[in-house]
């Protein structure tokens, strides 16, 4: 969970993992990529109690920590593994053929991992392996690769609206996820909570990097 702090200082806490390594890979993000994570609480959970120290767990933690700054959902049905240096670069780590085979009986659909492992991995059905270099590859990756949740096209317009910027050329720009339906320029929409309605004016893509 990332949110952006009321306080001087941000908070950080994590549990089941080492709390300095989850600093180094925010501040990683924050000089690679350009996301601006200093002035954001985190907090870093991993469910079931469980305690993961290993380095492989890296690239799985860089992922939640932009998930949840962006406010974009990753596809349920993906995982992910890698050590990330601080130059950005992701590493290979120990027994990745093991992690991909038990990723498949799981149920998984895509694994990212480091590109270097892909050439001792043999194939398999139903899961999709996407090899990265760095953490650059890695957004690259799940905006050209990834699905993002489904929902049902031809339903009735259904988004959640997460945030909104002024902007002094467009004016208004809203951000929505879309849950159902299909959104395009010139549609009216209505606010449920206020019963407001307004024109779809321009539409566009919200990648990691900004709007396009």
């Amino acid at each position: 969970l990332v949110c952006h702090s009321n306080f001087g200082i941000p908070r950080r806490q994590t549990t089941g993992t080492d709390f300095n390594r989850v600093n180094l890979l925010m501040a990683v993000l924050e000089k690679r990529l350009g996301v601006q994570l200093s002035g954001c609480d985190a907090y870093v959970n991993l469910t079931g109690g469980m305690k993961i120290a290993e380095p492989a767990i890296d690239l799985a933690i860089v992922l939640a920590i932009l998930s949840s700054f962006k406010n974009v959902a990753l596809s349920p049905k993906m995982i992910a593994f890698g050590e990330v240096g601080l130059s950005g670069e992701v590493r290979s780590v120990s027994m990745a053929a093991q992690r991909v085979a038990e990723a498949a009986k799981l149920g998984f659909d895509t694994c990212i991992l480091p590109k270097v492992c892909l050439k001792n991995i043999k194939e398999t059905a139903g899961l999709k392996l996407i090899g990265v270099d760095n953490i650059q590859d890695v957004m690259d990756a799940i905006v050209r690769d990834v699905p993002p949740p489904q929902g049902d096209p031809d339903a009735p317009l259904k988004c959640l609206i997460f945030d909104s910027v002024y902007n002094s050329y467009l004016g208004v720009v809203v951000y929505i996820r879309v849950m159902d339906g299909t959104l395009r320029a010139g549609d009216n929409i209505r606010l449920m909570s206020t019963g407001a309605e307004f024109e779809t004016v321009e539409v566009g893509v919200l990648d990691p990097f900004g709007l396009r």
